[in-house]
């Protein structure tokens, strides 16, 4: 059996939270409702991380103590320790009690701002730090803040710790690629995106989503901490914070498909599978989840279902094509391929490697399919020439 199939490892990089942007949504095929089955937790679940997150060390203790105590920073910062040092943490700390002195100076002459000038002067606070918007290989939250390189999701996250300060009435909002600022406050609705107004795509209606509790957002710093230690080979570990950051936010798509990629990486496919069909119950349209379920159907030897899962993904992707990648689309077309030089459609098979090279022609993996094919087909012609 051939298994020159991508195992969703690429697919992964969109569905990580706060180190890279979030997962792209086609809005237009369903109104998204990002509160469904919420959780909450009892007091104690709560005071648990704020506790530890004061208790790491003295100077993370003095650190913390200069931000209000029901900053929802504390649990996230808490939840990041496990993977960086206490002086990190503390630097961090550091970094967000500077912007929001800064933030105090600058806005307490200019008490009248409209709420759009109160979230814009903190993004001019993180833009005077230095920070970037930029990738950056270390998905977590904390590295990326201490090495100066946020993305939408990250900035947002920062600019919310630093505007819940001042009671703003301020939330995050998850919007497809996007991680926005929202400022409700009954009277006035404006959405911030790095910085800037948000104008919205023709796939997207902001207005649409419900913005995350404090909840959310724990469930994404556990998404998050799951992402690093993937990226650090720890799978188990991994597999771990996932199942955490679902029981908080049940919702939570991205990390159940996250958990599902980890599955899959250990070639548990009947386990991912479960996980990837659990994101289609709650996002139908998701081109993704769609590529990796025909993925764990075609370590599970459903050659002929997987086929139908890529054909609906590739089918979304190019009707979409500002929500999914032609990476995303060059994957489809790779596991179709192997699906169908599995069943012996040989040249199907290397039609379809041949797309996916055509999207991505950076990818080694078609191109190996494209060998296995010529080889199958070269033994095929010598089995019936004549001797």
């Amino acid at each position: 059996m051939s298994t020159i199939w991508h195992s969703t490892g690429t697919l992964i990089d969109r569905q990580r939270s706060f180190g890279v942007g979030r997962r792209a949504t086609v809005s237009d095929l369903r109104a998204v409702d990002f509160s469904a089955v919420p959780f909450k937790p009892n007091e104690l679940h709560l005071n648990r991380w704020q506790l530890e997150a004061i208790s790491i060390s003295d100077i993370v203790t003095a650190e913390s103590r200069r931000l209000s105590p029901g900053n929802f920073i504390h649990q996230v910062l808490s939840i990041q320790s496990e993977l960086v040092t206490s002086e990190k943490i503390a630097l961090a700390y550091r970094i967000f009690s500077r912007m929001v002195n800064e933030v105090k100076g600058r806005f307490e002459p200019k008490n009248d701002l409209p709420a759009t000038e109160k979230i814009k002067l903190v993004y001019e606070v993180i833009a005077d730090e230095g920070f970037k918007y930029r990738k950056q290989k270390d998905v977590l939250f904390v590295s990326c803040l201490l090495s100066g390189n946020l993305v939408c999701e990250s900035s947002s996250l920062v600019a919310l710790a630093v505007a819940r300060e001042f009671n703003w009435p301020v939330t995050l909002v998850p919007a497809g690629e996007h991680a926005l600022i929202r400022w409700d406050d009954g009277k006035t609705r404006v959405h911030i995106d790095m910085g800037r107004v948000y104008q919205g795509v023709d796939h997207l209606s902001v207005d649409d989503i419900v913005s995350l509790d404090d909840n959310g957002i724990v469930s994404l710093s556990l998404q998050n901490r799951a992402d690093a230690k993937r990226d650090l080979g720890r799978e188990a570990e991994a597999i771990a914070d996932y199942h955490e950051a679902i029981k908080i936010w049940p919702s939570n798509a991205n990390a159940i498909f996250n958990l599902g990629c980890a599955e899959l990486k250990l070639e548990r496919c009947r386990e991912a599978l479960d996980h990837f069909e659990a994101v289609l119950r709650l996002e139908p349209w998701n081109a993704y989840a769609l590529c990796a379920c025909g993925t764990a159907k075609n370590g599970l030897g459903l050659f002929t279902e997987a086929i139908i899962d890529f054909d609906e993904s590739i089918k979304l992707c190019e009707a979409h094509p500002l929500v999914f990648s032609n990476e995303s689309l060059s994957i489809a077309f790779n596991n179709r391929g192997n699906a169908k030089e599995n069943l012996g459609l040989l040249l199907e098979a290397k039609a379809d490697y041949e797309r996916a090279l055509e999207k991505d022609p950076s990818d080694p993996v078609p191109k190996a399919g494209i060998e296995s094919v010529n080889r199958k087909l070269t033994e095929a012609q010598a089995k019936t020439s004549p001797a």
